[in-house]
């Protein structure tokens, strides 16, 4: 298994304990969609509840935590590196709009090998 492939499905596993949907979203949403892409991270967004849980249970490979509102995206977010590939969890992603801040979702989650995915993210 490729080094990406593993960590995704070793974060899989944690993150499906967290009991709250979340899914892979940025280049290695894209890699998985079958772009030709080489990832520097792996991007998961979900719920500021998950991204909580999520921080306790990948407490050993976390790096930091930040609360940013900067440029065109906030969220809670929380860093980790796990087998040397950096991973950043994102709860409650929000896109600065016009109006203000807006929640996004994905537009639609595909699932391969059991990870879930999203190519494109839309304001709820």
């Amino acid at each position: 298994m490729k080094p990406l492939a593993a960590v995704l499905h070793n974060i899989q596993a944690q993150l499906d304990e967290c009991d709250a949907e979340w899914c892979v979203f940025g280049s290695a949403a894209r890699q998985l969609a079958g772009e030709r892409v080489a990832p520097n991270d792996i991007d998961i967004m979900m719920s500021m509840d998950g991204e909580r849980k999520a921080e306790s249970l990948l407490a050993e490979w976390r790096t930091s935590v930040q609360l940013p509102e900067s440029g065109k995206w906030t969220s809670r977010r929380s860093h980790y590196r796990m087998e040397g590939i950096d991973i950043d969890i994102s709860g409650g992603l929000m896109r600065r709009t016009p109006d203000g801040w807006k929640p996004v979702r994905p537009s639609e989650v595909h699932v391969k090998d059991g990870i879930r995915y999203a190519t494109n993210l839309v304001d709820i």
